[in-house]
Order: C-alpha cells, then sequence, then structure tokens
C-alpha cells in the first residue's frame, strides 16, 4: 500500500491550487467535464475516491471548485469530503432502532459514494453558474464597449458628410458666382 497522504480534487486548477497555499503538495487536478458527461466522469471521480480512500491510501480529500455567490462575484472555495463530515445528535427522542438488510460495510460505501458524487455534483454545477455569470458579464461589458464605438461611428460619419455638404455648399455658391460673373 502507498503512503496514507491527503488528496486535493481540484476543478478549475489554478486558483484553486493557489487557494491551498502549503497544502497544495498532493494536488490532482480535474478538468471540468463537459456538462453532457459530468455524471460519467463524477461518479467515476467518486468511486476512485472512495477506493483509495478505504484502502488507507488517503487521509482525507478535498474538493476545491468554483462557487457562484452571484452574478458579479464568484469564490474558489475548498470542502471537506472525506472523512464525511457528520455531526452525531446529542438527543434524541426516545429508543431509535435501525434495521439494515445488507452489511453495514455496503451501506456506509453506498452512502459515502453518495454523498461524495453529490458534493462533486454540486461543486461541477455551481462552479457551471459562476462560469455562465462570468461569461454574461463579459458579454455585457462588451455590448457596452460596442455601444460606445456605435456612437462614435454614428458620430464620425455625421461630421464626415456635414463636411462633404459644406464643401459642396461652398464650391456651388463660387460656381454659381463665377457663372454671374462671366454673365455680366
Amino acid at each position: 500500500a502507498g503512503p496514507i497522504g491527503s488528496l486535493r480534487v481540484a476543478l478549475r486548477a489554478l486558483r484553486g491550487v493557489r487557494l491551498l497555499g502549503s497544502q497544495a503538495g498532493s494536488v490532482r487536478v480535474m478538468p471540468m467535464p463537459a456538462e453532457d458527461a459530468a455524471d460519467v466522469c463524477l461518479r467515476r471521480l467518486s468511486q476512485l475516491v472512495l477506493q483509495e480512500f478505504s484502502r488507507d491510501h488517503l487521509q482525507d480529500v478535498l474538493l476545491v471548485a468554483p462557487h457562484f455567490v452571484s452574478t458579479t462575484h464568484q469564490d474558489v472555495v475548498s470542502q471537506v469530503v472525506l472523512p464525511v463530515p457528520c455531526q452525531l445528535t446529542a438527543a434524541l427522542d426516545g429508543p431509535q432502532e435501525l434495521v439494515i438488510e445488507p452489511s453495514l460495510v455496503r451501506v456506509v460505501e453506498a452512502l459515502a459514494s453518495l454523498w461524495v458524487e453529490a458534493a462533486c455534483r454540486e461543486r461541477f454545477w455551481s462552479a457551471r453558474r459562476a462560469e455562465c455569470a462570468a461569461r454574461a458579464l463579459h458579454m455585457e461589458r462588451s455590448r457596452y464597449e460596442l455601444g460606445k464605438h456605435t456612437k462614435r461611428l454614428q458620430h464620425e460619419f455625421f461630421k464626415a458628410i456635414h463636411q462633404r455638404v459644406d464643401v459642396m455648399v461652398r464650391e456651388t455658391c463660387v460656381v454659381q458666382r463665377l457663372s454671374a460673373v462671366k454673365g455680366r
């Protein structure tokens, strides 16, 4: 077995690696999957992470990805995926009965798999929202800049037409004066 360590999975690597700082030594970068392949990729990632964790090759797993806050603000966040962050409730009302048909190990593996896959999927779609918001802002800024250029071009066009008309009027006046002088 390999050494016990930590796994940091970074979707969109550069900002995620900077966020981890000194912990970035054991980062595995996963490129953002296409939307149509996201389910398969994230399910496979979940299975690989759980296999490594269950073999005691990993001590913990963090997922680093963009997080959509608003249209104008996105952050890169780090989320603990494994060990599963759970909070035990201190007081349970009355006796609780737990009925498990398959083995406890299989139930825990299935729940852990669902947890990791859900965490990855949530981070993926948050990252996609952040990317779409950034693109929308870029498009809005581009539209604004194009509007400014359009107004400037219209102004320049008006000036050029005005200058031509002005020259034509002056030339016409000169020709009329010259013809009036010749006519005398």
